[in-house]
């Protein structure tokens, strides 16, 4: 084996598409249901890129490769769901099964398709379930090992915690955990658009800002005031952060105020988080075209990776297999 090849499950914008490529790895298979991220992908990334609806796929839809990446959705599992959490029961989260159908396929029909290694990332609360994964990775002949990662150690502004459980198949070989170095984070005002529309902005005759007294707390979230003036806005919804803070989670805010919010330094005025300014705190390229609407633009960066925590997971696992 001398060259590392990947499916890329539940793909989105091309998150894990942009870190293979930065791993020396190439991506072969590339799906997902939501048109706009596949557009967006075979933009940005290749032209893989396919819109499908993973519970219609079977063994035949899916490409040869040696990783299968799977960030499944975190619907049922985040505690940011304000109704029950159906955890891998509900609608969403329980996709993770259709993927380990798709893997059964392929043992059954083509094991000589079948992936050295399985990468899964998602939330916190993804360890609720650790031992599910585990016995679910068993069946299969996989050796389970589990990391959690914050993006803020890996050179973007936002606090993310994460977890990268990667599958090996058939051995107990030492798997190096890729390591955290804690060090000094960037900030956000070094990712700042400028020049922002004024779009953006929260105007006074709409919202109210008050500036609270607080003490910064390196590599921490720096909230530096509130904002009123929306209806039902939740809590987080309201806080506003330094451009010299790092910044809350991403998420797929389509609308509704629910952007992260900063005292921008040239206005002197608040504003939510822009689309670019998403894909920075994501680690995606400043070549990464954005050809869908601020909406849909939100929700892709949202549900992404980080791409410099993807990108040394990745290269992590290639190392491995070719010592294989």
């Amino acid at each position: 084996m001398n060259h590392i090849t990947m499916n890329d499950f539940f793909c989105g914008g091309g998150g894990f598409g942009l870190a293979a490529n930065q791993a020396g790895i190439e991506v072969v298979g590339a799906y997902d249901w939501d048109k706009y991220a596949v557009k967006m992908y075979n933009h940005n990334v290749n032209k893989h890129a396919q819109q499908m609806d993973i519970t219609k796929m079977t063994w035949r839809d899916v490409k040869k490769a040696d990783i299968w990446s799977f960030g499944f959705p975190c619907t049922d599992l985040t505690k940011a769901r304000m109704d029950e959490r159906k955890k891998l029961e509900g609608d969403g989260s329980k996709m993770f099964y259709e993927v380990m159908r798709l893997l059964d396929e392929v043992i059954q029909n083509v094991p000589e398709n079948i992936p050295d290694a399985l990468l899964v990332e998602n939330v916190y609360e993804l360890h609720e379930v650790m031992d599910i994964l585990k016995d679910e990775f068993y069946k299969r002949s996989y050796y389970i090992k589990p990391a959690l990662y914050n993006s803020k150690w890996w050179g973007v502004p936002q606090s993310r915690e994460r977890w990268y459980v990667t599958g090996l198949r058939n051995t107990e070989k030492f798997f190096p955990i890729v390591q955290e170095q804690k060090e000094s984070t960037v900030k956000m005002k070094h990712f700042l658009e400028k020049d922002v529309a004024e779009k953006y902005f929260y105007t006074d005759e709409k919202y109210s800002y008050t500036p609270i007294a607080s003490e910064r707390k390196e590599n921490e979230l720096w909230q530096v005031g509130v904002l009123e003036g929306g209806k039902g806005w939740l809590d987080y919804m309201k806080r506003v952060y330094s451009p010299e803070s790092i910044i809350p989670t991403v998420h797929t805010c389509q609308g509704g105020h629910r952007q992260f919010k900063i005292f921008d330094p040239e206005t002197k005025k608040v504003r939510k988080g822009t689309p670019r300014e998403y894909a920075r705190a994501q680690g995606f390229p400043e070549d990464y075209e954005i050809i869908v609407s601020d909406s849909q633009a939100y929700k892709v960066f949202g549900n992404a990776v980080s791409v410099p925590l993807a990108t040394a997971h990745l290269r992590n696992i290639k190392n491995f297999l070719l010592s294989l």
